[in-house]
């Protein structure tokens, strides 16, 4: 076809065509053949948020870490922890309950610092930001925490 031209998918290697006048508005890009391979090809490794194995999420804004790589005879996609859960679990040297929080002292949520972290339940957690009955903790409770 005159308005088609064939270009080769980044993610599966296949032949496709793209037509002319979308590659004319898309500045000459065009490098998956379908929305599957571009969703396949841009969710690991390849992803613009992936960062070394930390990840960050796009809502919340925390930094993830990625403990589990894909598993491709099981089914399974990267499995991702909260970077902040992880330090503090190594700290303490127990894995936290699901009833366990860790705030940000800064409100930072990209700076994990040791320094910067407070271990709290999620009721004191709800106090602090929603319903503002106790005030923000100043320093951290890692030392203390058990």
């Amino acid at each position: 076809m005159k308005n088609t031209e064939q270009r080769i998918c980044e993610s599966c290697g296949k032949p496709y065509l793209a037509n002319k006048y979308i590659l004319k508005r898309r500045n000459n890009i065009s490098r998956f053949c379908g929305k599957k391979c571009q969703y396949d090809y841009l969710r690991e490794f390849n992803s613009p948020f992936y960062r070394g194995g930390l990840s960050l999420h796009n809502q919340s804004g925390e930094v993830l870490l990625c403990i589990q790589g894909k598993d491709v005879r099981n089914n399974q996609n990267n499995v991702y922890r909260a970077l902040k859960r992880v330090l503090v679990e190594e700290v303490i040297k127990r894995p936290l309950d699901r009833t366990e929080c860790v705030i940000h002292l800064d409100g930072n949520k990209e700076n994990n610092n040791l320094d910067n972290l407070y271990v709290c339940s999620n009721g004191f957690t709800r106090s602090i930001f929603r319903y503002k009955t106790k005030p923000m903790p100043i320093k951290s409770n890692l030392d203390t925490y058990k």
